[in-house]
C-alpha cells in the first residue's frame, strides 16, 4: 500500500511541478510583456517632458545645464546627440523620421531614442529592466502627470522601480507549491489509510481461508468498492464451503455406495470357489459378472456427475432444436427397458433452447425412472408456460411423498420404500437431472401426477 501511495504520490508531484512551471513561465512572459508597455509608457511620458523643457531653452548654454540638472535628478541618462552618433541601424533611422519614438532594447536594457531638431536626437537610457510603474500624482492615462520641474527646482521621482518582491517571485511561488504539495500528501495519506486497513484484513482473512479456515469471514462495509470487495469475498467463501462440503458428502457417498457391491462380489467369488458342480460355479460367475456390470453403471454416473460440475465452470453453448424428435428416441429407448409399459408423447411447443446431448440425458434418466416404477403408462409432454418450456414426465406408479420431495434431487438420496436400492439404480440419476439444470440456468421439479403418481417438470428458458 505504501508503495502505492508513493506512486500515486510522486507521480501527482510531477504533474502539478509540470503544470506548475508552465504556468510560471506563462506568467513571468506576461508579467515582462506588461512591465514593458508600462516602461515605454513611462519614457514616452519622460520623452515629452525633456523634449518640451529643451525646446524652452534659448542658447545651447541653457540646453546644456538643462540636461545636466535632468541627469542628476533622472535614474537614468539623458542625452542629446547628433543622429549619426547614436549608433542606430538604417531600419531604426527609417522608424525614427516616420515621426515616431522608438523603444530600443539592447540586451536586457531599453533606449528611447526621439528627434529633436534637424539632425539631433534625444536619447534616454539605457534603462535597466523594468520600470514599468507610472509616475505619482496624476489620474490614469494623463500623457505628463505632473511638471518636469517642480516649483522648487527639482524634478519630479520617474517611478518608483520593479516592486522589491519580484525577484523573490519564483521562490515564493515554489515555496507555496511545495506547501500545497505536502497538504496534498497528508491529505492523499489520511483518505488512502481506512483503505490499506481493509484491504489487509481481506489479506489476513483470504491468508485464513487458505489455511482451511472455511468459516473465514471479512466484515462488511468501508468505502464502497472495498464494501464490493468484501462482498465478493464473503459469497466466494460461501459458495467454496458448500462446494466443499457437497464434496466431502458426496465422498463419503460414493465410498458407501462402492463399498456395497464390492462385499458382495467377495463373498460370490467366495461362493463361486465353494461351488462342488459346474452349474454352481456357473451361476456364481453369473451373479458376479451382474455386480459387476452394477458397479461399472455406478462408475459411469459418478463420472458423468464429475463431468458436469467442471462444465458448470465453462458452459456449453445452447442451441435451438426440435423436441419431437428427441421425445420419441428418449421414448423408444426407455420403452425396451419394460415393454407392458405404454409410452405417450406429445409437443405443444416445437423448439427448446438447450445443449442437445444434456438435453437427451436429462429427459432419459426421467424417462427410465418412471419406466422403473410405472405400473402401466408413462407420458411425455412438452408445453409452453410464460417466457418458460416445460418438459412433463407423469407416470402411474405409486408416487412421492411429500415429504421426501425436498432431498429428492441430492446424491445417493433413495426412497426407503418403493423407489429403494433394491428397485435398480445407483442414487444419481435424479442429481444429475438438477445439474443439468442448473447448467440451462432451469429448474427440475416433481408434482403429483393425473396419472395417480410421480410428475417431474423440466423447466428451460426461451429463446
Amino acid at each position: 500500500m505504501r508503495r502505492q501511495f508513493l506512486r500515486f504520490y510522486l507521480g501527482l508531484v510531477l504533474v502539478l511541478s509540470a503544470a506548475a512551471c508552465a504556468v510560471l513561465l506563462l506568467a513571468e512572459h506576461e508579467v515582462r510583456q506588461a512591465a514593458d508597455r508600462r516602461l515605454a509608457q513611462t519614457l514616452e511620458v519622460w520623452m515629452e517632458g525633456v523634449q518640451l523643457r529643451l525646446q524652452e531653452a534659448q542658447s545651447p548654454e541653457e540646453q546644456t545645464a538643462l540636461l545636466a540638472r535632468i541627469n542628476e535628478a533622472a535614474p537614468f541618462p539623458v542625452c542629446l546627440l547628433p543622429l549619426a552618433q547614436a549608433g542606430l541601424s538604417a531600419e531604426e533611422q527609417e522608424g525614427l523620421r516616420a515621426g515616431g519614438k522608438v523603444l530600443l532594447e539592447r540586451g536586457a536594457d531599453h533606449l528611447m531614442v526621439a528627434p529633436f531638431a534637424a539632425d539631433l536626437v534625444v536619447v534616454l537610457g539605457p534603462v535597466p529592466p523594468p520600470m514599468a510603474r507610472p509616475h505619482r500624482g496624476g489620474p490614469p492615462g494623463a500623457r505628463w502627470p505632473m511638471p518636469l520641474i517642480t516649483p522648487d527646482g527639482e524634478l519630479p521621482p520617474p517611478g518608483a522601480g520593479p516592486p522589491p518582491w519580484r525577484g523573490a517571485l519564483p521562490y515564493l511561488f515554489f515555496g507555496a507549491l511545495l506547501a500545497i504539495l505536502v497538504l496534498v500528501g497528508l491529505a492523499i495519506y489520511l483518505l488512502l489509510r481506512p483503505f490499506e486497513r481493509r484491504i489487509y484484513a481481506l489479506v489476513a482473512a483470504a491468508r485464513d481461508f487458505g489455511a482451511g479456515r472455511l468459516d473465514r469471514r471479512v466484515e462488511p462495509g468501508g468505502g464502497e468498492a472495498i464494501a464490493a470487495l468484501a462482498d465478493t469475498f464473503n459469497d466466494m467463501a460461501v459458495r467454496l464451503e458448500q462446494t466443499i462440503g457437497q464434496q466431502t458428502e458426496l465422498l463419503r457417498a460414493v465410498s458407501h455406495e462402492l463399498r456395497t457391491p464390492l462385499a458382495r462380489l467377495f463373498f460370490m467369488v467366495d461362493d463361486a470357489q465353494a461351488a462342488a458342480t459346474a452349474p454352481e460355479k456357473d451361476q456364481q460367475l453369473g451373479r458376479i459378472e451382474t455386480a459387476l456390470q452394477e458397479l461399472n453403471e455406478l462408475v459411469d454416473e459418478l463420472l458423468a456427475f464429475v463431468r458436469l460440475e467442471g462444465e458448470a465452470c465453462q458452459p456449453p453453448n445452447r442451441e435451438l432444436f426440435a423436441v419431437a424428435g428427441v421425445l420419441a428416441e428418449v421414448a423408444q429407448a426407455a420403452g425396451e427397458l419394460r415393454r407392458q409399459v405404454s409410452l405417450r408423447t406429445s409437443a405443444e411447443c416445437p423448439q427448446v433452447l438447450a445443449v442437445p446431448r444434456l438435453f437427451r440425458r436429462a429427459l432419459l434418466n426421467l424417462v427410465v425412472n418412471a419406466v422403473r416404477y410405472a405400473q402401466s403408462q408413462v407420458e411425455l409432454r412438452c408445453i409452453r408456460a410464460g417466457d418458460q418450456v416445460e418438459i412433463w414426465v407423469d407416470d402411474d406408479g405409486p408416487g412421492i411423498p411429500a415429504e421426501f420431495r425436498p432431498r429428492l434431487f441430492e446424491p445417493f438420496y433413495r426412497l426407503d420404500q418403493s423407489r429403494s436400492a433394491a428397485s435398480g439404480g445407483a442414487g444419481l440419476g435424479l442429481a444429475i437431472v438438477q445439474r443439468i439444470m442448473a447448467l440451462h440456468r432451469g429448474q427440475a421439479q416433481v408434482a403429483d401426477s393425473p396419472l395417480g403418481g410421480a410428475r417431474f417438470i423440466l423447466s428451460f428458458p426461451c429463446a
